[in-house]
């Protein structure tokens, strides 16, 4: 996702949702397997995990927001699988 002045958040969020979906469904992923960077530790940083991508976290880690995202995504997929 890119962020920058002017951009329209929401749509860059759906974009991604979209993409995301169809990913899943190309490959076989599932949603458990969905994940943000924050996900990953770094090893030897401060703070261990990187709370990106930052407007979708909450305090700096995957909560309500991040939920929101993956069921826009799961509403994407079915969609997707719908037709």
């Amino acid at each position: 996702m890119c962020e920058y002045k002017g951009v329209d958040l929401n749509s860059v969020i759906d974009r991604t949702a979209k993409l995301t979906a169809y990913l899943m469904k190309k490959h076989g992923i599932p949603l458990s397997h969905v994940v943000p960077h924050y996900h990953w530790p770094r090893a030897g940083m401060k703070p261990s995990h990187k709370a990106c991508p930052h407007f979708l976290m909450d305090g700096g880690k995957p909560g309500p927001k991040w939920a929101a995202f993956k069921n826009r995504v799961n509403a994407h997929y079915h969609r997707l699988n719908a037709g």
